[in-house]
């Protein structure tokens, strides 16, 4: 029997978990995660910079670079997810740690966008998770925490809104 070769993200538990969960996702989802995780590597990790000196990346990453153009893994389809892949890959082991870590937050904050339309039955929009995404990527789990609270408000007074009406059965009543 042969062994399966594993990829080098196989070896972090946390990180294969994020790769492969970001890979299951519909495409739409996977490219505002995607894009996030690119703008937090360029933002806090200076990936751009990285890409440039390859030099500094070392023969192996140079080689997993040119072998992921053959587009052979699941998360390769979307070109978004794909680059967001890679450019966690061209990170130091310490600074992927820290990228899973925040990615998995991320994943969080999804969740709880989704829970939340869940909750009001209301439609979840591919912007507002695009504007939760940004909130990520401008300011961390404070800030997508944060978007998240006032989403949660803004959907439960739009659901007290219609049950208001429900009540009322559509007339408008002015209370004096």
């Amino acid at each position: 029997m042969s062994k399966k070769q594993q990829r080098w993200h196989d070896k972090k538990p946390e990180l294969a978990k994020v790769i492969h969960f970001l890979g299951s996702l519909p495409n739409d989802v996977q490219t505002i995660i995607g894009d996030c995780v690119v703008k937090i590597a360029e933002k806090e990790y200076k990936v751009s910079q990285l890409m440039n000196n390859l030099k500094s990346l070392g023969s192996d990453k140079i080689l997993g670079l040119h072998q992921s153009q053959k587009k052979r893994r699941n998360y390769d389809r979307n070109p978004v997810t794909h680059k967001a892949v890679n450019h966690v890959y061209i990170l130091s082991e310490s600074d992927q740690a820290k990228m899973t870590k925040q990615v998995l937050n991320l994943m969080d904050s999804v969740f709880s966008y989704f829970e939340i339309h869940q909750t009001f039955k209301a439609p979840a929009e591919k912007e507002t998770l695009q504007d939760l995404a940004n909130a990520f990527a401008e300011g961390g789990l404070k800030q997508a925490t944060a978007y998240n609270q006032a989403l949660r408000q803004k959907l439960a007074e739009k659901a007290k809104q219609k049950e208001y009406l429900k009540e009322s059965q559509g007339d408008l009543i002015i209370g004096q």
